[in-house]
């Protein structure tokens, strides 16, 4: 849950001592104090020092980590499902057996 909370902020502002992380309100539900004191806690550890954790939640204009994890993956089913669809073989098995490939099958491993 704290990875996910991580993953669905943005960086506000870090100085000396300080950070604050913008959250998207879409992921308002991932937040609690909890999750915010060991998001905390990582930060205190990556940082070798003591920190003080602000998580404002925000309409956020940027993407986010999991945003652009989740557009990452959509570019590569999109990319792989155009290989296929483009591959000799496959368009060689279309016209002589009626082959289809059935929208969204294609899946990444």
């Amino acid at each position: 849950m704290d990875l996910q909370l991580a993953r669905h902020c943005t960086l506000g502002e870090k100085s000396s001592g300080r950070v604050v992380l913008l959250l998207d309100q879409a992921a308002q539900q991932l937040y609690s104090e909890n999750s915010e004191r060991r998001v905390k806690a990582a930060l205190q550890a990556y940082y070798h020092s003591d920190i003080s954790l602000t998580i404002e939640m925000t309409q956020l204009k940027t993407e986010t980590p999991d945003q652009r994890a989740q557009r990452k993956q959509a570019e590569r089913e999109s990319s792989a499902e155009l290989t296929i669809v483009n591959d000799p073989f496959v368009l060689e098995l279309q016209e002589k057996l009626g082959a289809k490939i059935l929208p969204n099958s294609i899946k990444l491993l």
